[in-house]
């Protein structure tokens, strides 16, 4: 059987795959690929992978693929790739060599990278109003008894940074 030929692998997968020679040309992708960057398979097949890859991880990737070319996996390794209609995505990469065929899979990062990024400005924005209207919080985690206060609880608790409060010296 030629495994090329085989789509079963391809077409379960919610990951970006692809198969592609030594060189980078891509000689099968599967739906998700075609999905998430907005190419058509006619647009994306016997062209480099590179050719998608934007442009300042241009190096980095090259760098990943000849560690292919010396059968070394490459494993977690993060770059971004340009969509049709312009966007950039960020796409993390597991890939190996067999039979001189580069075998990729890769999940789109992007949305849970956005939303972290999200996350951190609007806890930095809580702990900027807290520090502006003089005022803190805590947060007690009731399976471990651990607490976590703000910049300014240890102000109006009047003690030294060092205090590590737990629930029972605070009160």
């Amino acid at each position: 059987m030629n495994i090329i030929q085989d789509d079963s692998f391809f077409n379960l997968s919610l990951n970006i795959n692809y198969i592609a020679n030594t060189e980078g040309v891509l000689l099968k992708v599967n739906h998700q690929y075609e999905k998430v960057l907005g190419y058509t398979k006619d647009e994306l097949l016997q062209k480099s992978f590179l050719d998608f890859v934007h442009p300042d991880d241009i190096n980095a990737t090259v760098e990943a693929t000849q560690k292919l070319a010396h059968n070394l996996p490459v494993i977690n390794f993060t770059n971004r790739y340009i969509c049709k209609n312009g966007k950039t995505i960020i796409l993390e990469w597991y890939a190996s060599v067999k039979d001189n065929l580069i075998y990729a899979s890769a999940i789109d990062l992007t949305e849970r990278l956005d939303r972290n990024t999200e996350i951190f400005r609007l806890k930095n924005l809580l702990l900027e109003i807290g520090n502006l209207a003089k005022v803190g919080g805590f947060e007690i985690n009731l399976s471990n008894g651990n607490i976590f206060w703000t910049e300014n609880m240890w102000n109006i608790h009047e003690v030294d940074k060092d205090f590590i409060p737990t629930i029972d010296n605070v009160s």
